[in-house]
């Protein structure tokens, strides 16, 4: 099996990442349209943990509104 370079690695994970968070905000757009949500975006630009991301996507999908999100995400950030 060819092993792949670790640059090619860093960009699939990067595409990830970024594929979440937009997932994260999508989600927090569509179920509270008028919400500003351009706070959530800051503080998920600096989070790189892959699980994390899709926990919050989970929690986005659940939370009652985007205050109580960004609760949550501040008071739980890693």
């Amino acid at each position: 099996m060819m092993q792949e370079f670790p640059f090619i690695e860093h960009l699939k994970q990067q595409g990830a990442r970024e594929n979440s968070i937009n997932n994260i905000q999508s989600v927090l757009t569509t179920r509270f349209p008028q919400s500003d949500v351009q706070g959530v975006e800051h503080a998920l630009e600096s989070i790189q943990d892959l699980e994390y991301l899709s926990t919050l996507l989970l929690t986005a999908i659940d939370t009652p509104s985007v205050a109580a999100f960004l609760q949550k995400l501040n008071g739980s950030e890693t």
